[in-house]
């Protein structure tokens, strides 16, 4: 999984794209270890830090999390912020679009 992860690192959005979907079929496949996964966890971390690839980072977490047990205690622990960070990401985005529009809509009438 190391040559994935190091996909990832790169930031190119056409390669993260490719990594994380040989991710998810390292995952299907259940031959994730501990130690691989807590170094997905992280790199999907900085992934969603950088805004990156938020869906794919989301599907391959709901993946991991529904298909393997590797993921517990501290691991469990920052998926789930994971999850709320690009959770509170999308409510703040469609508040924006919510304010622009009220906004144009004010400046129209």
């Amino acid at each position: 999984i190391k040559p994935l992860i190091l996909g990832c690192d790169t930031k190119q959005p056409k390669l993260i794209q490719i990594c994380l979907t040989s991710v998810q079929k390292v995952v299907e496949a259940k031959i994730l270890n501990v130690s691989s996964a807590s170094s997905l966890i992280n790199t999907l971390w900085i992934l969603t830090e950088a805004g990156l690839e938020e869906l794919k980072v989301l599907q391959t977490i709901i993946l991991i999390v529904t298909t393997t047990d590797v993921v517990k205690h501290q691991l469990l622990a920052k998926v789930i912020h994971i999850e709320l960070f690009l959770k509170k990401i999308r409510f703040i985005i469609q508040h924006v679009i919510n304010l622009d529009l009220l906004f144009m809509k004010c400046v129209n009438d």
